[in-house]
């Protein structure tokens, strides 16, 4: 396999995890930097990749929003049991707000998740607050993908490469395992 399939196999499985809940790249981690220069993580789930650039939604009151205002840089962790695959990627996030489009999209159920607990709390009857309430919390997150470490586990011998993402280059290149 050469790095060009490699980086193939990547941008596959990434969109897989986008289209189908059952792939193994549809949940990752998550790592931001928080208050005291600590990383902090959490599982989100990928909603898009295109041109290098993954989307996840979140609350913008959520503790990671605040996160990333306040520093862009990301870690992210995908890991395919199955296959043995993980991907370490490095990046850059811009919190987008008013995605109306995106929001439209979404089904009842979702859009209910963004309503802050406060309101659902003091709603006695959950079927009468305002499904639209959620969405001036809503956002989504895309990051920037600046580096994708890949890692092939096998009993073969593990496989290991970099990709480095330089403006329209992508630099290539093996690695020890």
């Amino acid at each position: 396999m050469n790095l060009s399939r490699v980086l193939e196999e990547i941008t596959s499985c990434l969109n897989k995890g986008v289209a189908d809940k059952n792939s193994q790249f549809r949940y990752f981690v998550l790592s931001t930097v928080c208050k005291n220069n600590k990383p902090n993580s959490r599982i989100v789930i990928i909603r898009d990749f295109e041109n290098y650039k993954l989307t996840f939604y979140s609350s913008y009151n959520s503790k990671k929003i605040g996160e990333l205002n306040k520093n862009k840089n990301v870690n992210l962790v995908f890991y395919d049991e199955i296959n043995k695959i993980q991907l370490r990627v490095k990046g850059a996030a811009i919190v987008k707000r008013k995605v109306k489009k995106i929001w439209d999209s979404l089904n009842q159920w979702s859009k209910r998740e963004y309503i802050n607990n406060t309101t659902k709390n003091n709603c006695k009857d959950k079927s009468s607050f305002n499904i639209e309430e959620g969405y001036k919390n809503f956002c989504c997150v895309i990051i920037k993908i600046q580096e994708i470490e890949w890692l092939c586990l096998s009993r073969n011998g593990h496989k290991r490469a970099k990709f480095n993402f330089k403006k329209k280059d992508v630099i290539k290149k093996w690695l020890e395992p």
